[in-house]
């Protein structure tokens, strides 16, 4: 069974002045048919972008996208 995935990402930072920045990331995984990954909060496990079964199990085979936009601020 295919369990393999690809993951793709890209982002934009701007930096507005010396202490403030805003950035955009975006991001597809794709996935073997066999393989069950997810997106997170801080890629381990807790999935915020994953499509789920009835069980609240991940669906194999799934590509999720995901995009997340921000601003730092440095003190």
């Amino acid at each position: 069974m295919n369990d393999k995935a690809n993951m793709y990402a890209l982002g934009l930072k701007y930096h507005y002045d010396k202490q403030l920045a805003l950035y955009l990331v975006g991001a597809v995984l794709k996935q073997g048919a066999g393989a069950h990954y997810a997106l997170g909060t801080g890629g381990h496990g807790t999935a915020i972008a994953s499509p789920r079964n009835d069980a609240g199990d991940n669906i194999p085979g799934q590509t999720i996208k995901a995009l997340s936009a921000g601003m730092q601020y440095v003190f």
